[in-house]
């Protein structure tokens, strides 16, 4: 159970977007980020493709355009893995995505901030509605793996013995009878 709350910091939703059971929304938000994330490494690949490589300002671009082509590769097989941990029901698939799903919101409200000195007027509505769409699916997907270890840790304790012994294996199992109470 402690490991439950430890990671249990942020906000538990109960349904995702239009009341939709959260399996649902993140298997939807899975599929779509996969979707996305191809889309975005074939068109960065083309684009570092037709670029002039003797240009100063390209090397430059071909950097943030090589970033985001990783990213979108490692956004594609973190989805692929949180689709199958979906329905597999296996909350420790889910984990690899909530962990980018956080880098990605600071990565963002980071950008929001250094873009926001140089054009505020412009980047804060830009941005806010870019971290909203990146926190809503990170607390559906964080809700939906506690809800996953939970159940995990229900089985668990319904598969251990009542009647307790005098031997070491079942004094272990009274111990852990004792976490799930």
């Amino acid at each position: 159970m402690a490991v439950i709350q430890r990671l249990s910091w942020l906000p538990r939703l109960d349904r995702g977007c239009w009341c939709c059971p959260l399996e649902t929304f993140c298997l939807v938000f899975g599929y779509f980020s996969v979707v996305t994330s191809l889309v975005v490494m074939v068109v960065m690949l083309v684009a570092i493709s037709i670029g002039t490589p003797y240009d100063w300002g390209f090397l430059i671009v071909a950097r943030v355009i090589l970033a985001m082509t990783f990213e979108g590769f490692i956004c594609f097989v973190l989805s692929v893995i949180c689709i199958m941990g979906v329905h597999q029901r296996r909350q420790s698939n889910l984990m690899p995505f909530v962990i980018f799903l956080h880098l990605r919101a600071v990565v963002a409200i980071h950008l929001a901030i250094w873009v926001g000195t140089e054009v505020p007027v412009v980047t804060l509505p830009g941005t806010l509605p870019l971290v909203g769409f990146i926190i809503y699916p990170l607390l559906c997907v964080n809700s939906l793996r506690i809800k996953f270890a939970e159940e995990d840790l229900e089985r668990a304790c319904m598969s251990v013995p009542s009647a307790p012994g005098k031997n070491n294996i079942d004094h272990n199992l009274d111990n852990n009878r004792a976490h799930c109470v």
